[in-house]
């Protein structure tokens, strides 16, 4: 039987095909989007996909650029930050901030990579948003960040492994727990803790384990790490890092962060009468002294191990 030899070169259906399939997976499965963008590029380099996918990866000054993407976590003062950035950066012509709102809002009707070329006029640009790696419902689901590597890979594969430097704020286990369960009813029907978090184990919960796997396939990358508990003493540096060292003071017009809520707004929440009577008005923490205690001790020895990551700076 004597087989064919296949042309191996692939055709206009082909690659209408691979581009109809990319579609597809844009949204959902990034990483897989974007390694066959790059196949669609070997074999169609000027084709209107490729030039405005991978448009500011191709241009001519794209190794001048830079890109600090913060990507939280949730409950680590980033609408405070966020504030500020959008207030210092509001008429800059060389530093772009795309507000939150406006980045979510394009995020979601008009694609990521229509933010991609909105940022291509400019030189330094930051993008800040907490959402792009998760949710407060994650933690309902049983899900902890489970989108970090997807997500934040295609921000780093499109704006260039040596422009990029990613922040990362973080907080001991317990009260991010407690304070994302907050945040999760201020726009969610009321569940109790116990529920909430049903499907996590405190004590297993690592940041390490969340975060390193990107760190490790981006070595060429930057990851700034700062530790939220020490928010007060630090939170100019984190500033001043994320703006390229053009702001290094907060504005006090800023409002301050919205506080976990006290036991009695939980009860209230809830509509159990019982529960209203027993509250109290002190701050709502369901974990005991020694679960906090254990919690931070193991948030420590994370800390620990990012700092001796050759890529990592901790702060």
């Amino acid at each position: 039987m004597t087989i064919k030899k296949q042309n191996s070169r692939l055709t206009n259906d082909d690659i209408a095909t691979m581009k109809d399939i990319f579609l597809l997976l844009e949204e959902k499965h990034p990483t897989a989007a974007y390694d066959l963008l790059k196949i669609i590029q070997k074999n169609r380099p000027n084709s209107p996909l490729i030039q405005t996918r991978l448009s500011i990866d191709s241009l001519p000054d794209a190794a001048s650029r830079h890109y600090n993407i913060h990507i939280g976590i949730h409950k680590t003062a980033t609408t405070f930050l966020q504030q500020q950035l959008e207030i210092s950066f509001k008429n800059d012509l060389e530093i772009k901030y795309i507000p939150l709102n406006q980045l979510r809002n394009w995020r979601k009707k008009k694609g990521f990579y229509f933010i991609l070329e909105h940022l291509q006029g400019y030189k330094k640009s930051i993008i800040s948003d907490e959402n792009i790696i998760g949710s407060a419902a994650m933690i309902k689901s049983g899900q902890l960040y489970t989108k970090v590597f997807s997500q934040v890979s295609r921000y780093i594969n499109s704006t260039g492994k040596n422009n990029t430097t990613v922040f990362i704020s973080l907080r001991s286990y317990h009260a991010f727990l407690t304070s994302i369960y907050c945040e999760y009813l201020r726009h969610n029907p009321f569940i109790r803790f116990s529920i909430y978090i049903q499907k996590i184990i405190p004590d297993t919960i690592s940041w390490y384990e969340v975060f390193s796997p990107l760190i490790f396939k981006y070595p060429e990358v930057e990851f700034q790490i700062f530790n939220f508990d020490n928010f007060e003493k630090n939170k100019t540096t984190l500033l001043k890092n994320i703006s390229f060292g053009q702001v290094s003071e907060f504005s006090p017009d800023i409002p301050v962060s919205r506080a976990t809520f006290s036991e009695y707004e939980i009860a209230q929440l809830s509509g159990d009468k019982e529960f209203i009577e027993s509250a109290s008005h002190s701050r709502f923490q369901p974990f005991s002294e020694q679960e906090i205690a254990d919690g931070k001790a193991r948030f420590q020895q994370d800390l620990e191990r990012f700092a001796e990551l050759p890529n990592v700076t901790l702060f």
